[in-house]
């Protein structure tokens, strides 16, 4: 049944009759609850006067960013980019993932996908301006 479904909905627009199932495209997840909790913690390590937020935020190349210059990304090129990223570190290729995908400075994105397990905890990815995985980072 289903199969004559996507044959169907393939006919339909204008497709050949050979269904092609595709992932679904990555993409970036809105803003809600979960993005401000990400954005809050963000602003938190870079305002932190703890010693261990220093080092961290010195190991991360963050010393010069300022919690104003935090934001979340929208835009799908990039958040495609930073699901592709978390993918090949999982050893998976257009898993279709949606990230909340946020922004601090010019240098480094904060990628967070709910969906993603690391036991108790779940994984906070630093990436660079070229979406390559600095870091990551167990949170929540």
């Amino acid at each position: 049944m289903l199969h004559s479904i996507l044959i169907l909905l393939s006919f339909m627009a204008g497709e050949s009759s050979s269904p092609v199932l595709r992932a679904p495209p990555t993409g970036c997840r809105v803003a809600d609850s979960t993005s401000v909790r990400v954005i809050d913690y963000v602003q938190k390590l870079l305002e932190s006067t703890e010693p261990a937020d220093d080092a961290l935020r010195r190991a991360l190349e963050l010393t010069n960013v300022s919690a104003a210059q935090v934001s979340l990304v929208t835009t799908a090129k990039d958040c495609t980019k930073a699901g592709g990223a978390l993918d090949e570190a999982a050893g998976v290729s257009g898993s279709g993932r949606s990230v909340y995908l946020i922004r601090a400075g010019t240098e480094r994105f904060f990628v967070y996908d709910p969906d993603s397990d690391a036991g108790e905890y779940r994984p906070l990815y630093v990436l660079d301006a070229k979406f390559v995985i600095l870091r990551a980072l167990l949170v929540w």
